[in-house]
């Protein structure tokens, strides 16, 4: 297994760009608070950096 190093220091790890973490509410309620965001998201505003 090969292993890559994506930062010199701190976290090894990429994180997303909105983390999202879903409520055992939204689950008895079948909402899908990452889906909701997904279908919500304007790319178009988003400024990269």
């Amino acid at each position: 297994m090969k292993f890559y190093k994506f930062v010199e220091s701190g976290e090894n790890v990429i994180r997303p760009d909105q983390e999202i973490i879903p409520s055992w509410d939204d689950y008895r309620s079948g909402r899908d608070p990452v889906l909701e965001w997904v279908l919500n998201y304007d790319a178009r505003s988003e400024t990269r950096k």
